[in-house]
């Protein structure tokens, strides 16, 4: 017994002494269980009398097995970046030329050939190298991992960008979100390329990308609808107003603009209409204009970005409708406004009819 519990300590003091060792597992003993003498059975149930348990001695004890366990650690930064770990299964491969063994240390280098090694042995890292598109065939052998001093990876063009992230339903409509990542051009160049989402209704937003400071128009705009579970309906290429934009029309009724201008003349009524306009970066906005009826055949109006709720109103004034429809007209029109940031100007237009 002591001899097997001397075991015992001498696996603890390892696991001790390796505290600060890179990549160690510490190991633990598991106790068996030699032999047992049985003295006396055990009895079962009789009359007023339970059942008894055996009478047994044991005649040792014996190691079962010492194991290993391999639970991930806490990983550390290290500030080298040639230093690498293992979350999970698996060993990094060492050769020497001839044996192959195996480490859950990562504390590597490049020697002066440019071969990934073990400083303190010279093991060679062993791994795959990718072809010339970037794929990587696992079922080949494994090689020596050397990269000659020097070298340097060829430019690759940015081909695509990959976004993850969740687009609140709760959002209120007109919110813009604006993501920004570098993508590369052909000379190795890095680019700042914004994604915009604007919130165009309860189930759909607009997405537009572009290049700020640049005339360069990274993508074109779509329409992403969501159904009303949340789950991603379709992603559609639509048509605007050439950017950025210079003009919209209020509804009219004709057969290009199918919607009439309908003002209700009743006291203090609001009419609300929202357009997408784009400003000088291709950054897409949704625009309120609000009538609200003062006097009869009179209203007051503002011009909201709703991106900015709280933010000033982009502009106001008020219009009148004279004559009898459909040949009357409203005056002061065309409304002009600017979005905020930017200098070229935006114009409404009034309809060419109205009822």
């Amino acid at each position: 017994g002591l001899q097997n519990h001397q075991t015992r300590m001498d696996v603890i003091g390892n696991n001790i002494a390796n505290v600060n060792t890179v990549g160690f597992k510490a190991s633990r003993v598991k106790f068996q269980d030699v032999f047992s003498q049985t003295m006396q059975g055990a009895t079962g149930a009789s009359g007023n009398l339970g059942g008894t348990n055996p009478v047994q001695i044991g005649m040792g004890v014996g190691v079962a097995s010492i194991d290993t366990i391999f639970t991930d650690g806490s990983l550390q930064t290290t500030g080298k970046s040639t230093d690498l770990a293992i979350t999970g299964k698996g060993f990094f491969v060492l050769s020497n030329g001839t044996d192959e063994v195996y480490t859950r240390a990562g504390g590597f280098d490049f020697d002066t050939a440019g071969n990934f090694i073990v400083p303190g042995t010279g093991y060679k890292v062993q791994g795959w190298t990718a072809d010339s598109t970037g794929a990587i065939n696992t079922s080949s052998t494994a090689t020596d991992i050397k990269i000659p001093g020097g070298t340097q990876m060829p430019n690759k063009l940015t081909t695509g960008i990959d976004y993850t992230n969740n687009l609140s339903a709760s959002d209120a409509i007109g919110t813009t979100i604006v993501s920004s990542t570098n993508v590369y051009d052909s000379l190795g160049n890095p680019q700042k390329v914004n994604q915009t989402f604007v919130k165009e209704s309860d189930n759909t937003w607009l997405a537009s990308t572009g290049v700020p400071g640049s005339s360069i128009t990274a993508g074109g705009l779509s329409r992403i609808t969501f159904t009303k579970d949340g789950a991603l309906k379709d992603i559609s290429t639509i048509t605007v107003t050439p950017i950025p934009t210079a003009a919209v029309t209020i509804p009219d009724g004709s057969a290009t603009n199918p919607t009439t201008l309908q003002l209700n003349n009743t006291l203090n009524s609001v009419n609300k209409s929202v357009y997408t306009v784009f400003d000088k970066n291709n950054i897409p906005h949704e625009v309120q204009v609000a009538f609200t009826n003062t006097a009869p055949n009179q209203w007051s109006y503002s011009v909201t970005d709703l991106a900015n709720p709280n933010a000033a109103e982009l502009t106001r004034g008020t219009t009148t409708y004279s004559g009898t429809a459909p040949t009357g007209g409203y005056t002061n029109f065309p409304i002009s406004f600017t979005l905020a940031g930017t200098t070229n100007p935006i114009t409404i237009n009034a309809p060419s009819a109205a009822s």
